[in-house]
C-alpha cells in the first residue's frame, strides 16, 4: 500500500509581519489615553486620602476643643492672639512644640493658602473674641465652625473667625474645605455655601445670641 503525504504550501502567516505605521499609531494612542486615566485615578485616590486625613485631623481639634472646655471653666481657648493651638497642645499633639504637630497639618495644603508651614487651619476667634464662655452657643453647637481649612495672618493674629471669606479659605479637596463644628462633627462644604450660611459668632450682628 502506497502512502501519499501532502504538503500544502501556506501562504504568508500573517503574524510574521510587521506593524503597519497606522496599527502603531493607534496603539500609541490607547497607551496614552490608558496613562491618562490611570493618572486622573491615582490622583483622585490620593486626594480621598489626603481628605480623609483632613477629617480625621479635625475631628482630633474638635475633641481637644472639648476636653479644653472641660478642664477651663467652658471657657475656649485663645483665638485672638495667635494661642489656640497652644491651648490645645496638651489634649491634641504629643510634642509641645506645634512644628512638629501633624494634627494642624492639612496633607493637600500649598504654600499659598497658608502662612506657617505647620498650621494649615483656621480657628474661629470669634469663639474667644466674642462670646468667651461656651453657654451663649448651647443649642447651636452643630451649626457654628470650630476650625476649618486654610489660615491667614492679620497683624500677628489669626483671624479665624471670619468663616464666609472665601478668598482666606482655599479649595483644597476637589473644590471644597472641610470644617470641624463646635459639636465635634466634621463636614465638608462648598464655596458657595459660605453665601447662604451664617457660621460667625458675633452677638451684634446676629441677635439670635
Amino acid at each position: 500500500m502506497t502512502i501519499i503525504y501532502s504538503i500544502k504550501s501556506n501562504p504568508v502567516d500573517s503574524d510574521n509581519r510587521g506593524f503597519t505605521l497606522t496599527e502603531l499609531l493607534v496603539a500609541i494612542a490607547i497607551i496614552a489615553i490608558l496613562a491618562a486615566l490611570l493618572s486622573v485615578s491615582v490622583k483622585s485616590i490620593r486626594e480621598r486620602g489626603n481628605e480623609s486625613v483632613c477629617v480625621g485631623n479635625l475631628r482630633q481639634i474638635g475633641v481637644a476643643n472639648k476636653l479644653y472646655l472641660q478642664d477651663n471653666s467652658q471657657t475656649f481657648p485663645n483665638g485672638v492672639s495667635d494661642k489656640w493651638f497652644n491651648d490645645l497642645a496638651p489634649y491634641l499633639y504629643d510634642s509641645q512644640n506645634p512644628l512638629l504637630a501633624k494634627q494642624l497639618k492639612c496633607p493637600s495644603q500649598t504654600a499659598s493658602d497658608i502662612w506657617y508651614d505647620f498650621l494649615g487651619y483656621s480657628y474661629n476667634m470669634d469663639l474667644s473674641l466674642y462670646v468667651k464662655n461656651a453657654a451663649p452657643l448651647y443649642g447651636k453647637e452643630s451649626s457654628k465652625i470650630l476650625c476649618w481649612d486654610g489660615s491667614f495672618v492679620h497683624n500677628g493674629i489669626w483671624w479665624g473667625g471670619w468663616a464666609g471669606i472665601p478668598q482666606y479659605t482655599p479649595k483644597r479637596h476637589n473644590g471644597g474645605f472641610n470644617a470641624v463644628m463646635l459639636d465635634g462633627h466634621v463636614e465638608k462644604f462648598k464655596h458657595n455655601d459660605m453665601n447662604t450660611k451664617n457660621w460667625r459668632v458675633y452677638p451684634y450682628d446676629y441677635p439670635d445670641f
